[in-house]
């Protein structure tokens, strides 16, 4: 395996930490008998999940639309909410014995704070994944610049940013991208 992929999988592995003690949490208050399996399930799922994903993204061969809708979306969705509620959760883990002991109580691992940590960087990563990245907008920015030659006045540019075609944008949201530009009869299209 690729040492670039190996990384990878330390700082995946590093942040189902997180979501595994807080989807145990999570159990552990809706009374499961063995929170802890639901723990250990979540980051075999968060790490296993992820060897595939990045194999497949590896060779960046678009998949069948229910694989990208019923396991990679979901599995980003996941393995982004992680990153977030692993510094979310740091920051619970420093304040956490801070309010502890200005309130007088015992110091007590977080096990809420970092299931909210989770459970909040899960809607974040569900709106970025599933809703956010399939809107796009188009901006008009008029842009003055001084010793411009006159033959540039009115001179339009179409700049499409950010697109990640292939393996989890399908093809024909960059058709749609690109047809939007079109129809704004620009002199000159950029992509980057």
């Amino acid at each position: 395996m690729a040492r670039f992929l190996w990384v990878l999988l330390a700082i995946t592995a590093a942040s189902q930490v997180v979501p595994a003690l807080a989807i145990a949490a999570l159990a552990a208050r809706a009374h499961a008998s063995r929170p802890w399996i639901f723990g250990a399930l979540a980051f075999v799922y968060g790490v296993g999940l992820f060897l595939g994903r990045a194999r497949a993204r590896m060779t960046d061969v678009p998949r069948a639309w229910w694989l990208l809708h019923v396991v990679d979306e979901p599995y980003f969705v996941h393995w982004c909410a992680s990153l977030l509620a692993t510094i979310l959760s740091l920051v619970v883990l420093v304040v956490s014995p801070l309010v502890d002991l200005a309130r007088g109580v015992p110091l007590a691992f977080p096990w809420t704070g970092v299931a909210a940590a989770y459970v909040f960087a899960l809607a974040v990563a569900a709106y970025g994944v599933l809703y956010r990245r399939r809107r796009f907008r188009i901006e008009r920015v008029e842009i003055a610049v001084e010793g411009l030659h006159e033959s540039f006045d009115g001179y339009r540019i179409a700049h499409l940013s950010d697109l990640h075609i292939g393996a989890l944008t399908p093809k024909r949201w960059g058709m749609r991208w690109s047809r939007a530009a079109n129809r704004l009869d620009a002199d000159l299209a950029v992509v980057t």
